[in-house]
């Protein structure tokens, strides 16, 4: 029997994506909430560059109380390594906290998809 491949239906359009095929128990998925000096310093385009550089698939947005939450699916080793960087995030910012939060794959995945902030 063929193998069918895995979708995400987000809204009414249905969604290919690379971390929702077979071997997804070695994928992580994040949710973190960044406070400090982190809107009006390009952080979340940085995010969006560093994560492709590390090989997550993710999505950061400016929050109004002047956090911004960012998630992240991948491999554990990539999340991780992704984790670490925002901790550090770029030249211009100052992070103070990086809250981490373990979520199911399909919640940061739809988040993602949707560019929820």
């Amino acid at each position: 029997m063929a193998e069918m491949p895995s979708v995400l239906l987000v809204g009414d359009e249905i969604a290919t994506a690379s971390w929702c095929s077979a071997g997804m128990d070695n994928r992580k998925s994040v949710r973190l909430a960044i406070r400090g000096r982190v809107q009006g310093v390009g952080y979340c385009a940085w995010a969006s560059n560093a994560a492709a550089n590390i090989g997550v698939d993710a999505h950061a947005a400016n929050r109004a109380d002047g956090s911004v939450v960012a998630w992240a699916v991948g491999t554990a080793t990539a999340v991780d390594a992704f984790v670490a960087a925002c901790r550090g995030g770029p030249a211009l910012a100052r992070v103070d906290d990086v809250a981490v939060e373990i979520v199911p794959v399909a919640s940061a995945a739809e988040a993602i998809a949707r560019r929820l902030a």
